[in-house]
């Protein structure tokens, strides 16, 4: 996976947005944290942020990080163990 390789190179770290793409290299264990805004909007529809996923076995995220602001809004950071 092209997602591996650029891991492998030095320069940084890799940040990618969506709820697909993030999914799909969790299940490939190349995900080493998760950074997660959440606005409180109530919505009744649309993608689930990581719907369905299966993770790798013994593979678990802890909170690492967490921030609320004044809007409401709350930060997450998650790390793998």
């Amino acid at each position: 996976m092209e997602i591996g390789r650029l891991k492998t190179e030095s320069g940084g770290d890799l940040h990618i947005s969506g709820v697909d793409v993030p999914s799909q290299l969790m299940r490939h264990g190349l995900v080493d944290e998760f950074r997660i805004v959440v606005a409180p909007i109530v919505a009744g529809a649309g993608p689930r942020l990581m719907e369905g996923l299966a993770l790798p076995e013994g593979q678990r995220l802890n909170l690492f990080e967490s921030k609320t602001f004044r809007s409401g809004c709350a930060y997450l950071r998650y790390k793998k163990r």
